[in-house]
């Protein structure tokens, strides 16, 4: 490694060396003997921000343990997007991660994590060294009409404070994680706290709050404002919330969006049909239609970030509210479909919503499971 990596080279003086243990996507988990702590090699000292794990590593020995075993194979991506899951504990307590683990599938997580004011060590260096690319949805707590307190706190509660400080200190001290998002769907009023309206102003302030806590440790994470909805005008327009959010922000390495078809049926995938009304006439009913148009508000400055959907799924079986994902052949074509539509769009990655917890479960689901090993494999 270089030590300063600032300085240039490898040169005589600017060398250092650390264990590697994996090497993962674009990252390496690292044991660096100044400190002898165990950390993720873009979020060291030695990693330039814009680096990959394969430019600031200037030389690799390998070294295997006497009668170590060859690590099982593990399937590479199909193609350059990472089609996954959005991921939560499900029946007997298996998470989508670790079934994609056991198919030996590497691809895309979304772990949504709701922290109220208490921080929490994640620790996802499992599924790192498996080759997941594991983003984690830090939020206050979740939609209201479910019982929840909102996706974040109001400005100038206590609980702001106390959130803010909670998300910073669990991104310094989890692993495994390739990046945070912060927030969710903030310009739907379902996401709201009890007590008041948010506003693009406060999500962009409770961002800013919280990478200003972590750019003052020793760690540099990859970070993103949380995806808002794409079809809800009832705060306003969404364009507005988007631009509004981007222009205030100081940082970014990613984008997050949502993206959803209405009804399993494929031909619904790139359809050319947008909403008849206003505010909304701009916008694509459909996936992928709808991230792309409203991807068009983003500022210049970010547009050249990759994108990643983090919700994808087809909102209802037969009509609104019959919400949830068919099992049978429908299901699988929208889920390729979909990928295709990613493939052609440029997107980094996009999460089925979801593995289990609410009406578009899909831990049980054949017809989605199987599209999605078909896809990967």
């Amino acid at each position: 490694m270089r030590w300063d990596p600032s300085a240039g080279g490898p040169l005589p003086g600017n060398q250092h060396f650390v264990v590697v243990e994996s090497i993962a996507v674009d990252d390496a988990t690292i044991v660096d003997p100044w400190d002898g702590q165990r950390k993720s090699l873009r979020a060291s000292r030695y990693c330039l921000v814009h680096e990959t794990a394969a430019q600031a590593l200037t030389g690799v020995r390998l070294i295997r343990r006497g009668g170590e075993a060859t690590p099982p194979p593990v399937t590479p991506p199909s193609g350059s997007v990472l089609f996954g899951i959005h991921d939560e504990n499900g029946d007997g307590g298996e998470t989508g991660a670790q079934w994609l683990m056991a198919q030996g599938l590497r691809t895309l997580i979304v772990r949504p994590v709701y922290l109220g004011t208490q921080m929490q060590t994640l620790d996802f260096s499992s599924e790192e060294m498996a080759g997941l690319h594991v983003i984690v949805n830090l939020r206050y707590s979740w939609a209201v009409d479910n019982g929840g307190q909102g996706t974040l706190p109001l400005p100038g509660t206590s609980e702001w404070a106390s959130f803010v400080q909670a998300a910073a200190q669990t991104m310094i001290a989890s692993c495994g994680v390739w990046g945070w998002e912060i927030g969710n769907e903030a310009n739907n009023p379902r996401e709201w706290p009890q007590g008041g309206a948010l506003s693009p102003v406060h999500v962009a302030d409770a961002y800013i709050a919280i990478r200003e806590l972590v750019s003052a440790s020793n760690i540099r994470p990859r970070m993103a404002p949380g995806a808002l909805d794409p079809f809800n005008a009832e705060a306003g327009d969404p364009r507005d919330w988007l631009r509004e959010v981007w222009r205030r922000i100081v940082g970014a390495e990613f984008v997050t969006m949502h993206g959803y078809v209405r009804g399993p049926d494929p031909g619904l995938v790139g359809s050319a049909v947008r909403f008849a009304d206003a505010p909304l006439q701009w916008q694509y009913l459909n996936y992928p239609g709808c991230v792309t148009e409203l991807l068009k508000s983003l500022p210049s400055k970010w547009a050249t970030l990759p994108v990643y959907v983090t919700e994808f799924n087809h909102l209802w079986k037969t009509a609104e509210p019959d919400f949830g994902w068919v099992d049978d052949a429908r299901a699988a074509e929208v889920v390729r479909q979909a990928y295709q539509a990613a493939r052609i769009a440029g997107f980094a990655g996009v999460a089925i919503y979801r593995w289990n917890g609410d009406e578009w479960r899909m831990q049980h689901n054949q017809a989605v499971r199987g599209a999605l090993i078909e896809l990967l494999r």
